[in-house]
């Protein structure tokens, strides 16, 4: 992937000193300096998303970052080579020395309508493992995320979400989540909430 620095943004961005927006990507509104999301369920956390003031989303490590024309994000790539996730070297959970996460997205208007997501690793005694799926938004007209639809070669699953509470900046701040598997009745319900800081 490459990044492209767009020379046409809006005027509001222009004026405001934000020429990215990268927390719609996100799922978030307004001036976001951080986002973390937990499941409250199973009590820990599943992300943190911290942007610049200027609306450009902070990494670390290795990412590449695709933009439109008008600093729009279209998807990134995270790899690591090298890098090692057993601390015991067991061999029942071999070293990975090499790893990939990769996300391109399509967007209608300022919501991200697909969402295509591959992974891959390797381990240093060989083999590997390969995953990609395509994931199918279904917004409310808060422009929240009902439903997300993962369709993968074998196997399908979708999440639903109800949500329960909101921020003042009209970001959900806790949802429920029924994640049901491949179209049948056996389902798995959670509850996620989310801390937001803004500038």
């Amino acid at each position: 992937m490459t990044t492209i620095v767009g020379s046409s943004v809006s005027s509001m961005a222009q004026t405001s000193g934000r020429i990215y927006n990268d927390a719609e990507a996100f799922n978030l509104k307004g001036y976001v300096k951080e986002c973390v999301t937990y499941n409250k369920t199973n009590d820990y956390k599943i992300s943190t998303i911290s942007f610049k003031s200027n609306g450009e989303w902070i990494t670390e490590g290795d990412y590449e970052l695709e933009r439109d024309q008008n600093n729009r994000l279209l998807g990134y790539e995270f790899t690591d080579s090298g890098c090692s996730f057993d601390d015991d070297n067991d061999e029942e959970y071999p070293n990975i020395n090499y790893f990939c996460d990769s996300h391109t997205f399509t967007w209608d208007g300022n919501k991200v309508s697909t969402e295509s997501y591959f992974h891959e690793e390797g381990y240093e005694q060989g083999g590997g493992v390969h995953e990609h799926y395509d994931i199918d938004f279904s917004y409310d007209k808060n422009n929240n995320i009902i439903k997300a639809q993962y369709c993968e070669c074998r196997d399908s699953y979708t999440k639903t979400y109800k949500y329960t509470k909101y921020d003042s900046h009209g970001n959900w701040i806790e949802r429920k989540v029924k994640t049901s598997y491949n179209n049948n009745d056996d389902s798995f319900n959670s509850v996620e909430t989310r801390e937001i800081v803004y500038y």
